[in-house]
């Protein structure tokens, strides 16, 4: 229990982790987000895609983020993102974020961060002290694919949204093949 009476559950580390989406408990939410990013001209998104212990999705979003200077910059915005509609509609229910950037995982674990990224890693923390219980996990980037795609979608588009209860066409079915070939 953290000093704000709100609960983060760590897990030790996980020598071998899925290559593919792993559903989350029962009752959990768990929220992949990701970030995209090119060098060369500074483009970025973010993707988020929410989803329950049965594959449904909860919500999935999407934003372009101008003014990006580096990769791990882009998937720190993908995590205050992810916390950020988390708290807006996860419904207080247990919440598993997973990113593929071990920077920032490792950054909301400790809750503190002195890089030139800290004010966003304090922005995620400061949503996620409105959620009862939450966790950030590494995955590796093939269990990360459908959030990886709405980052570009983000990216291509200059665009932003946010969808309840579904997802855009261009993931649907790598939705359908992450149901398909979960662990249950």
């Amino acid at each position: 229990m953290s000093d704000n009476g709100r609960e983060m559950v760590t897990h030790p580390k996980q020598s071998a982790r899925p290559t593919a989406w792993v559903c989350p408990p029962d009752d959990w939410i768990e929220i992949n987000v990701d970030g995209s990013f090119v060098e060369q001209t500074g483009e970025a998104g973010v993707g988020v895609i929410a989803r329950n212990n049965k594959g449904d999705v909860i919500f999935s979003a999407w934003r372009v983020l101008f003014r990006c200077t580096y990769a791990v910059e882009a998937e720190a915005c993908a995590c205050v993102e992810g916390f950020r509609l988390a708290a807006e509609w996860a419904c207080q229910r247990p919440i598993i974020v997973e990113s593929d950037c071990a920077r920032v995982v490792e950054a909301m674990r400790k809750k503190k961060d002195s890089s030139s990224l800290s004010f966003i890693f304090k922005e995620a923390l400061e949503h996620a002290q409105l959620l009862e219980t939450w966790r950030v996990e590494k995955v590796k980037r093939e269990c990360n694919f459908v959030a990886h795609n709405l980052a570009q979608l983000a990216r291509r588009n200059r665009h932003i949204a946010v969808w309840l209860r579904q997802a855009p066409a261009c993931v649907l079915d790598l939705i359908k093949d992450d149901c398909n070939s979960r662990s249950v």
